[in-house]
């Protein structure tokens, strides 16, 4: 019996315990859908919602500089766009981070919930934007049939693939690309994290099998990009050509979820990353070949790495804690749903060059054009958060759906995504 006990103890790699039984509990891997021991759950993170706001003024700064001011649009951070991959990578992270937690305390995922919270979170600041739009189109004239064909590609989340097709999307939405990529992301990662738990598949597994398919995404997009270039909008929009900020975000909540974080290694990184992102938004464009031949890798890379420091760096988390980020933070989603259709109006109706063809008449002072454009924004998305998404919010939506979960609706809805392009 004792030599039976040692040959199981060597076969498992354990030494026998008190009692002659033998500690099994480190023979099989840990799970990746629950929390390891000793890590605790994510909670609010103030520095995400100033991360959140970081990323929300590239992206209305750059859409400014191709909208309104054409002739400065190299010198209104031409590389802003990226600000969309940084929202990625910050609902990867979130998503995964929240079906993680809500595996560990109820052994289920709140998908019903987390689903129903978010169309609520979403769904009602996105029909106000359509509606006011439609009227705002069919009084410039634009088509019926282009309003109703752009409408039902918002409402299906597919307008990143009508567009990625070459069908046109009513000038104003062409923006909601990226809110579609992120709701297929949520169509889909759920199902293949329930599929992970059920396999039990190990964390490190988990984390090798992501940094394929980020590789592969890598190769992929190249490839595409070769064929499309000419007419590189196409490739911009495309869910499989943009998944490499999300996956790098899966990748960081399971990392952190298991302790398999090297935070040593990403303190030192941190700084490298925040100054690649800032470099990258002043220099880049999104037509480079450098950002299809791996660039977006690399943003996708950085911007996971802004997201670990957002929560664990002390001077990143005082920056963006300041009140004013928070407040953009929390309103990002109705800044970014209104920021593209008000630059058009406004743009429209003051004569700006890229509206004069259509809108002929002597031009609006440029700085007058823009800074009405900017404030009209944030008076639009401010309205938007306190009577279209606060109430909504404030319903009850699952009384079975775990409080953390249910709040999970509302962080990637802030991280909603040419000037079709975010």
């Amino acid at each position: 019996m004792a030599d039976s006990r040692e040959r199981r103890a060597a076969r498992l790699g354990q030494d026998e315990v008190a009692g002659g039984e033998v500690d099994t509990s480190a023979a099989e891997p840990e799970p990746a859908v629950g929390l390891a021991a000793g890590v605790g759950r994510l909670g609010h993170q103030p520095g995400l919602d100033g991360l959140r706001a970081m990323a929300i003024v590239t992206i209305m700064v750059v859409h400014a500089g191709y909208l309104l001011a054409p002739t400065y649009s190299d010198r209104l951070l031409p590389g802003g766009f990226i600000g969309v991959d940084l929202f990625f990578a910050l609902s990867g992270f979130l998503i995964t981070t929240l079906l993680i937690e809500e595996r560990t305390t109820t052994g289920g995922t709140g998908l019903r919930a987390f689903y129903r919270r978010r169309a609520l979170r979403l769904v009602p600041a996105l029909v106000v934007v359509a509606l006011v739009h439609g009227v705002w189109a069919l009084w410039v004239g634009i088509t019926v049939e282009r309003e109703l064909l752009s409408l039902l590609a918002i409402a299906f989340y597919v307008s990143n693939w009508v567009q990625a097709l070459g069908w046109p999307i009513a000038s104003g939405m062409g923006h909601t690309w990226s809110l579609a990529i992120e709701e297929q992301f949520y169509l889909v990662w759920p199902a293949v994290f329930l599929v992970i738990a059920r396999r039990r598949l190990a964390p490190r597994q988990v984390l090798v099998a992501i940094g394929v398919l980020v590789v592969g995404v890598c190769v992929w997009r190249a490839i595409v990009w070769t064929d499309l270039r000419p007419d590189w909008p196409r490739a911009y929009v495309r869910t499989d050509l943009r998944l490499a900020a999300l996956l790098a975000g899966v990748a960081l909540a399971f990392a952190r979820a298991h302790g398999l974080l090297p935070t040593t290694l990403l303190r030192r990184l941190a700084p490298f990353a925040w100054l690649v992102f800032f470099v990258a938004v002043v220099t880049v464009h999104s037509d480079d070949d450098l950002m299809y031949f791996g660039g977006f890798s690399v943003v996708a890379a950085v911007s996971a790495v802004m997201v670990w420091s957002a929560c664990s760096t002390p001077l990143a988390g005082r920056v963006l804690s300041h009140p004013v980020a928070q407040w953009i933070g929390r309103r990002s989603y109705g800044l970014y749903l209104w920021h593209v259709p008000i630059y058009i109006a406004v743009g429209y109706a003051g004569h700006a060059a890229l509206f004069r063809t259509s809108n002929p008449g002597h031009p609006w002072p440029l700085a007058v054009v823009v800074g009405s454009s900017i404030v009209a924004t944030f008076v639009a998305a401010a309205l938007s958060f306190r009577f279209v998404e606060q109430p909504f919010l404030r319903r009850k939506v699952d009384g079975s759906g775990s409080p953390d979960l249910r709040a999970a609706a509302v962080a990637p809805g802030s991280s909603a995504s040419s000037a079709g392009a975010r």
